[in-house]
């Protein structure tokens, strides 16, 4: 390194973070490229829409239920760390069910994502970092990103980057052990970070202060929801992890239906896209700032497989990581020429990615409006609180009902193999439904208890099976 260089090098790791010139320098020299993001982050709150469904309608509801005082794990189930669940119930303390306030509230989410990226671009010294953090914007806007466990940790991963270039490695781990308690395969973006420093100083503070972390956090878990729950939620982790594994090595149909989930997910989310443009680029690296970004890459789309499970969300990690690749190999017209048909694939992928983004918004908008309907007619029959049961997988069913669980399992059954593993599992029928649920679409009669039977006609593709004692007032018709 030259003398001029280790000077630039100093004066950059003595100016703060966030200083005022920090600040002047990121709004003022692309003061286009900002606005274009901050429009595409919240002009994207109009394409999402405005009552949650799957996911984001099961936190929302497991929020609203931890804010009316049940408590998580023991009154509702699901196999994530609370970080997540403390958030939505956050959100409806704040908005109540005025959900569009939540999804301004996610949005604002990706505008702090954003403006970390910017600042990890402009301490790597890439000079395209504003059109790299615009298209990191329109990506992260998608709709299958919102109100995730992956939106709420990449925050707090780019937060780890920041504070690493700049050596901060004690407060690097601590925000980067936040990322993991939202999204645990988060740890694995741990590795670059380490693989980065030459300092073994430096590796141990990292490492020290993300295992500390997550130790404190473990024992605050400890302390709030007791010893046995914290053991019932950890054997979860492993049984989902081999019931995961086992369906991907069950036949060759099955690991045929892997391959296609992982090339619908990885197009939803734009991922497949990026992949095709860092092929584009793509050299051998020259430089220690080239390795990094193919490391970034590598542990992102592993965190993104760790589970086995490949749904568009996952790729999340994998997208400013993809970016950031491409824009410090940059374009180079010699390579590009050479690799033309990798230029027309990135640019199908490019139209299939929009094209589904379109069409995921149609048929969101229609199974909310299809939940509502059915939600509805339950409120207005039985009233606020009903026990309600539903075959399949529809929490905004139990959200827009507000609705009671007829066990702490109902919206999110464990996988069959986990139940031996859950201590209370007798809970599995604790209180008789008044109303259970099936898609019309599957054409499967649920279980039906004596004394139960379905109404004449479906509400908003949903058939709904009421007790006897209850059938007049649903008006279901003979």
């Amino acid at each position: 390194m030259t003398v001029d260089a280790h000077k630039r090098e100093e004066t950059e790791l003595k100016t703060p973070l966030f200083s005022a010139a920090s600040w002047r320098r990121l709004y003022v020299q692309e003061p286009l490229w900002i606005g274009l993001c901050v429009a595409v982050i919240f002009g994207a709150t109009l394409a999402v829409e405005p009552f949650p469904t799957s996911d984001r309608a099961f936190f929302e509801y497991v929020g609203l239920a931890m804010s009316h005082g049940q408590r998580l794990y023991l009154d509702v189930w699901d196999t994530k760390l609370p970080s997540i669940f403390l958030v939505n119930e956050a959100y409806q303390v704040l908005f109540g069910q005025h959900y569009f306030f939540h999804i301004v509230a996610q949005a604002a989410v990706n505008a702090l994502s954003v403006l970390l990226f910017a600042v990890v671009l402009r301490q790597s010294r890439i000079q395209a970092w504003a059109p790299a953090a615009f298209a990191f914007s329109i990506v992260i806007s998608l709709k299958c990103y919102f109100n995730t466990c992956e939106q709420y940790a990449l925050p707090c991963t780019l937060l780890a980057y920041v504070l690493a270039f700049k050596r901060s490695h004690i407060a690097s781990g601590i925000a980067l052990a936040f990322a993991t308690t939202f999204w645990i395969p988060a740890f694995l973006l741990a590795i670059p970070l380490l693989l980065r420093s030459a300092d073994a100083g430096a590796r141990l503070r990292l490492a020290s202060s993300f295992g500390l972390t997550l130790c404190a956090y473990a024992a605050v878990m400890w302390a709030a929801f007791g010893g046995g729950t914290v053991t019932e939620l950890t054997r979860s982790w492993f049984v989902y992890a081999h019931y995961s594994r086992v369906e991907l090595e069950t036949g060759l149909r099955a690991r045929l239906g892997v391959i296609s989930l992982i090339y619908g997910s990885s197009i939803i989310s734009g991922v497949a896209m990026l992949c095709a443009l860092l092929i584009l680029v793509l050299r051998k690296p020259r430089n220690p700032d080239e390795s990094f970004a193919l490391w970034w890459v590598g542990c992102a789309l592993a965190a993104a497989a760790a589970t086995g499970q490949f749904f568009p969300h996952y790729f999340l990690a994998a997208v400013p990581a993809l970016i950031f690749a491409v824009a410090t190999y940059g374009f180079q017209w010699g390579i590009v020429r050479a690799r033309m048909i990798v230029a027309f694939v990135a640019a199908v992928l490019l139209w299939k990615c929009a094209l589904g983004a379109i069409l995921g918004i149609k048929e969101a908008t229609n199974d909310t409006a299809n939940a509502q309907i059915a939600a509805e007619r339950i409120e207005r029959a039985l009233g606020p609180g009903a026990v309600i049961y539903s075959q399949a997988y529809a929490p905004e069913m139990y959200l827009a009902s507000a609705a009671s669980l007829p066990n702490r399992f109902a919206i999110d059954e464990p996988v069959p193999n986990l139940k031996p593993f859950i201590t209370s599992h007798h809970e599995l029928a604790v209180r008789q439904p008044a109303v259970i649920l099936s898609r019309v679409a599957a054409n499967e009669r649920p279980p039906i208890p004596d004394g139960t039977r379905a109404c004449g006609h479906s509400f908003g593709g949903w058939q709904i099976y009421v007790s006897t004692l209850l059938i007049s007032r649903f008006s279901c018709g003979s």
